[in-house]
């Protein structure tokens, strides 16, 4: 009796030191300025326990109406801001974005093959080189010269309309992924089942199934669920993770490879790859620019493609 009782005084003694060294630690973080308000936490799991990880969305906007505009929260150790109003939002990421631009590392973007997006990267000299190479690539100049090829598609999707309205989802997906591939790429996408198409689409089902604040504070909390074998109990992550960076892999370079082979044979049509690699945009400054591109390239046609998913859905 006497050894249970010891056991639980140290354990309490402990649990105290750590509950203190966290509290001095995020103090001195926050240089002594108080947290927002949000909910009460619990010790370790914070509100994981009123949060509904599947739709975190919905929580937020519940405590938003309970809160107010700016809310703090807690998972698992992971220190949460959330933003639930438009001026807040456009004065800390907007007007002050020099102070706020910066993105934190989460261990899942590269465990899943998703770290090549310009949208995860940290603020410094390869984000820099991304956003020169795709400043560059959508200038108003280089934009323009797409202006025919975006109408004649706008034409075809008129016409399918008219012709089969209520399968109106799918041609929207085929008008918006022929105008991102020819775009990103030069490349006509196949009406349906087009390989390149259907790749990206998938990677954005994986993306969005995976990579979200909360499930990445789960990962980083536990690290050990990376290493269990798919087939154990907990071992999806890693078989979802392997799944997903085979098809990264796919996404950034199948497409790269086309504009790659036609540029050799000189039929090559203009494209964000095809004047990025012909006039060497940021070739001086990266040693690999051919990845370079095919990060950037990747990042620009994701980014149509869950945009046209978000406005299917919606």
């Amino acid at each position: 009796m006497e050894n249970v009782k010891t056991t639980f005084l140290c354990i309490m003694a402990v649990a105290l030191v750590y509950t203190s060294i966290k509290i001095w630690r995020n103090r001195v973080l926050r240089r002594g300025l108080p947290l927002p308000p949000g909910p009460k936490a619990l010790p370790f799991i914070g509100n994981l326990l009123i949060m509904d990880t599947g739709r975190p969305w919905v929580t937020y906007a519940e405590w938003g109406r309970q809160y107010g505009g700016i809310i703090y929260s807690t998972l698992l150790e992971k220190d949460f801001i959330i933003i639930n109003d438009n001026d807040i939002a456009y004065e800390l990421l907007e007007r002050r974005s020099a102070v706020y631009s910066d993105r934190p590392y989460l261990s899942t973007n590269e465990f899943f093959g998703l770290d090549f997006n310009t949208a995860f990267l940290p603020y410094g000299n390869k984000w820099r080189l991304h956003r020169k190479m795709t400043n560059f690539a959508f200038s108003k100049q280089a934009s323009a010269a797409y202006k025919p090829m975006q109408i004649g598609r706008a034409y075809q999707l008129l016409e399918n309309m008219i012709s089969t309205p209520y399968d109106y989802v799918n041609h929207i997906y085929t008008f918006s992924g022929s105008v991102i591939m020819a775009i990103t790429y030069g490349y006509d996408a196949a009406a349906e089942n087009d390989p390149f198409v259907t790749k990206a689409k998938m990677l954005m089902v994986h993306a969005g199934n995976v990579l979200s604040g909360e499930r990445a504070a789960l990962l980083t909390a536990f690290p050990m669920l990376a290493y269990i074998p798919s087939w154990l109990p907990g071992g999806r992550y890693k078989q979802q993770a392997g799944e997903c960076r085979a098809l990264a892999r796919q996404v950034l370079d199948d497409p790269v490879s086309y504009v790659q082979q036609n540029m050799a044979t000189g039929s090559a049509r203009k494209s964000l790859v095809y004047d990025i690699l012909h006039k060497g945009i940021g070739q001086c400054a990266d040693s690999n620019h051919v990845e370079t591109t095919k990060e950037v390239a990747a990042t620009a046609f994701g980014a149509g493609v869950e945009t046209v998913s978000c406005m299917s859905v919606h």
